[in-house]
């Protein structure tokens, strides 16, 4: 994410009011405000990533369940395109 241009606006915009503008070397608090952030994205990621394969791999076991929880989600697009229709 250190590419992406919208996560390069966040850090210009939200990390300057941390530096303290005064001091030697205002690069060396960016790098670690950017390294605690990415590292703190990366451990949450991950956490998704692994969650999201247990949960795959239980639902593969159950069935029923993998079709209970796919017609439930289809209900609530279904939901969704009705209150879409409905505005104006």
């Amino acid at each position: 994410s250190l590419t992406n241009p919208k996560a390069i606006l966040f850090y210009v915009s939200f990390f300057v009011q941390f530096i303290d503008v005064n001091a030697k070397n205002t690069g060396t608090s960016f790098l670690i405000l950017a390294t605690t952030l990415e590292l703190i994205s990366f451990v949450y990621m991950s956490f998704l990533i692994f969650s999201g394969a247990f949960v795959t791999r239980y639902l593969n076991t159950r069935k029923k369940l993998a079709k209970l929880g796919n017609g439930l989600i289809g209900l609530l697009f279904v939901g969704f395109a009705a209150r879409l229709a409905s505005l104006h």
